[in-house]
């Protein structure tokens, strides 16, 4: 910024000498001519009057051709900064085409082999780990869970390529963050799902249900688990574009006590439902 001060203050001067030097000269000319040839007593064959004359014509015309030549200079000199401007300009436009034809280019490669996924819960009968490609167990409660509602969470890629690097991850509830009760998750990614294929991701979610000591026949005991559980998806595709789906599944169930056998009993109805309200999100390579 200083550097550019400077070079305007330095301009600024200069033209104010030249200014100065050009007004002397034009002063000094009919001056210098007055005295060295009108008052001169050198003998001449013509008189003052056609000197002054021949004088008037040849400045005039030795100005008007200098004029002419600052204006030519001038005007070339504005023509090849505006060639110079125009040659900039159409170059940017130029690589701005070349960086949309490759964005194009890029973006329907990306098109013809894009995975999507689709989700589906079911409830399950009865835990096979040897079933299932992903495997997630959540503690609901903070204390130590003794009871556990289970679900499966169907996954299919109905996309145009291949689906790499399957993670489940950021999942919570009732926008509390779980964390898997395993030191190291089990199963939690599938590495290749092809297209028009599927995978299968158990989620267990525990919580804790104390005995009741003394029942009593009349006794009634009931706890509801309700809320939200939202998950984060990621997955790549062939050209390792980043892709992120979210998905919320509504989970409602109900565990009763039953006074009778003296123990928890959870509900038949299914918990698990999958909401409508996803989103994908694309981060491009």
């Amino acid at each position: 910024m200083k550097k550019k001060c400077l070079k305007y203050v330095l301009i600024a001067i200069v033209s104010i000498l030249l200014f100065l030097l050009a007004l002397g000269v034009c002063i000094s000319i009919p001056l210098l001519i007055d005295n060295w040839a009108f008052g001169s007593d050198y003998p001449s064959n013509i008189e003052n009057k056609d000197w002054a004359g021949f004088l008037g014509s040849y400045t005039g015309s030795l100005l008007g051709g200098i004029v002419t030549l600052v204006g030519i200079w001038v005007t070339i000199k504005f023509q090849r900064q505006q060639t110079d401007k125009d040659r900039v300009f159409q170059s940017e436009e130029s690589e701005k085409d070349r960086e949309f034809q490759r964005q194009q280019a890029n973006e329907d490669r990306r098109l013809a082999i894009a995975p999507y996924l689709i989700f589906n819960v079911d409830e399950v009968g009865k835990f096979d780990c040897d079933n299932y490609d992903m495997l997630f167990f959540f503690d609901i409660d903070d204390d130590e869970c003794t009871h556990q509602f289970d679900s499966v969470m169907k996954i299919k890629n109905i996309g145009a390529g291949p689906c790499l690097n399957i993670k489940i991850n950021n999942i919570y509830f009732n926008d509390k963050k779980m964390h898997d009760i395993f030191d190291t998750a089990i199963k939690p990614e599938y590495e290749i799902l092809e297209k028009n294929n599927e995978c299968f991701a158990y989620i267990a979610l525990k919580v804790r249900l104390d005995k009741i000591r003394t029942p009593k026949s009349n006794m009634y005991t009931m706890r509801e688990i309700k809320g939200i559980l939202s998950l984060k998806v990621n997955y790549n595709d062939l050209m390792e574009n980043t892709y992120i789906q979210y998905v919320e599944i509504d989970v409602n169930t109900i565990f009763d006590f039953k006074v009778d056998k003296n123990e928890w009993v959870g509900s038949t109805l299914p918990a698990f439902n999958l909401n409508k309200k996803r989103y994908i999100e694309i981060i491009k390579k």
